[in-house]
């Protein structure tokens, strides 16, 4: 069962070494910072959240719509805690491949599962600008997210229903290393595949 008293444990018992970790949306950092990494490096758009984390790890000012400027496969591990439900889903979507990008061995996601979102799109969004335009933090949600729906984009998960008090949430992690069993049944393809040539 995933609660707050043992999230942390609960996330390394779930998830490889880390070397490099990635913080999209590093906020206070509660519990990346404190996963063992050797190198951080955390994102976010709100300055007060920035100023908290930059004694703890390498922080910058950058939305994570817009990760370009990281190489493909620079960093063993990338995180995004509460922050994916933030976005409209197509955008998260967009996220979640940039993610599979950048990351060179896992993904780890923490997102709310509401049932429904609190108020219109155009609220929600005016309530976004406003945070990235002023740096301020805020509780607005553009999309929802299901168990079903990040199993199906090939994340391993661990929910509770009463984590985030009336909605839940849910802990997901993509290993995008493949075992040994993948690594064989790949070259075994690609060894018929030239035959065939």
């Amino acid at each position: 069962m995933l609660r707050t008293d043992n999230l942390l444990q609960t996330i390394k018992e779930n998830t490889e070494n880390i070397d490099t970790l990635l913080i999209l949306g590093v906020g206070e950092g509660r519990y990346e910072l404190e996963l063992g990494a050797k190198s951080v490096f955390g994102i976010d758009i709100c300055d007060e959240k920035l100023e908290k984390c930059k004694e703890k790890a390498m922080v910058a000012k950058l939305d994570a719509r817009n990760l370009d400027i990281f190489l493909d496969k620079s960093f063993d591990t990338v995180t995004m805690f509460d922050l994916l439900e933030h976005f409209k889903k197509d955008v998260g979507l967009n996220i979640l491949k940039e993610l599979e990008r950048i990351a060179k061995r896992q993904i780890i996601l923490f997102v709310p599962l509401q049932a429904e979102l609190d108020d219109t799109e155009e609220t929600l969004i005016a309530l976004q600008e406003d945070c990235i335009v002023n740096g301020r933090d805020a509780g607005y949600h553009l999309s929802l997210w299901t168990e079903e729906e990040l199993k199906s984009l090939g994340y391993e998960t661990i929910c509770d229903p009463t984590f985030h008090g009336t909605f839940g949430a849910c802990l997901a992690v993509k290993n995008l290393v493949l075992t040994t069993e993948e690594k064989l049944i790949i070259n075994s393809a690609l060894k018929k595949i030239n035959e065939k040539r």
